[in-house]
């Protein structure tokens, strides 16, 4: 027959065991997810990965789960719920009593699930769903929602994973990265990084910024690229800012861009000659930012925003 100690033992191995498969169908749970590209169309070039959608999951009222779709946007804080398609969807949105601009959710970001997030609704923005809309845009998905996690952007195989702790899916590539540090402040997440001989720690991480690779002011990028801005062989393109049309010159940087021990050879970096889009006028100091197209190609992202740094893996 069992003691009273004896049960005692066996009741706590049976809340341990639970807990340990609790943890594990977790870590299973996390996992890999598909992301896509969405187009974006400047006044003059088409870029075909012109934003980076994550697939998000929001639980309606009947309890059923709709695949819909967000841009993901480190270079701004708070997450965004669109009106106009939210409107149609009618979901359970009650806002929470300190922020009554927004509304509480619940659902899964690829395999992750989160409940009563507070995403920020703005009224009267954003597109229609239409009947068979491949990939439905209802919001941006921002800092906030990340803070606390460990997000791997594997851009060659267009998946991501978003996990509260290192699980299995991506263990091996973390024990792999050499990491740099991340100070977030002023809502971006500014990375320590060098390019030839200039080292910075005001670049930030927006990958909403997708067609970008470095872009800085006119003054760093004569620096970093030994050029002065009229030459016949730089880069062009124009984009709406604002509703006024910017002129962004870009041209190879002399020196390669490291991050930690990683290297990328002459990365490309861009200025606006319009003046429309000027780090040195904005209200706290930044060199300027790393966008997706640095990375798309061959890279893998590790956001690690639980110990605050930045890996990459090239593989």
């Amino acid at each position: 027959m069992m003691n009273k100690r004896t049960a005692r033992i066996a009741t706590l191995g049976l809340i341990f065991m639970a807990m340990s498969l609790a943890n594990c169908a977790r870590a299973q749970q996390e996992s890999w997810s598909s992301f896509e590209w969405a187009a974006y169309q400047t006044t003059d070039t088409t870029f075909e990965k012109g934003a980076l959608l994550v697939p998000i999951h929001l639980v309606h009222l009947a309890g059923a789960l709709k695949i819909l779709w967000m841009q993901l946007d480190t270079g701004s804080d708070a997450s965004l719920i669109y009106g106009v398609p939210f409107s149609q969807l009618n979901c359970t949105a009650a806002p929470p009593p300190d922020l009554p601009a927004a509304i509480l959710l619940d659902g899964a970001l690829g395999t992750h699930p989160f409940r009563h997030f507070p995403f920020l609704l703005r009224e009267g923005y954003g597109d229609s769903l239409r009947e068979g809309e491949l990939r439905p845009l209802i919001g941006s998905l921002r800092i906030d929602f990340l803070r606390g996690k460990l997000l791997v952007l594997d851009f060659p195989r267009k998946r991501f994973c978003l996990t509260d702790t290192v699980n299995a899916a991506i263990a091996g590539m973390v024990n792999r990265a050499s990491f740099t540090s991340i100070n977030s402040r002023n809502n971006k997440l500014f990375i320590r990084l060098c390019v030839g001989d200039y080292e910075s720690e005001d670049f930030f991480f927006d990958t909403g910024s997708s067609i970008f690779p470095l872009s800085t002011t006119k003054a760093l990028w004569q620096r970093l690229t030994k050029r002065h801005g009229n030459e016949a062989d730089n880069s062009q393109f124009k984009l709406l800012s604002w509703g006024k049309e910017a002129i962004l010159i870009g041209a190879p940087a002399e020196g390669a861009l490291r991050f930690a021990q990683l290297e990328i050879k002459d990365p490309m970096v861009y200025f606006d000659s319009s003046g429309l889009i000027d780090f040195t006028t904005w209200p706290f100091k930044a060199d300027g930012l790393i966008g997706n197209a640095l990375f798309y190609n061959e890279y893998i992202v590790i956001l690690d925003l639980v110990k605050n740094r930045f890996a990459l893996l090239n593989e």
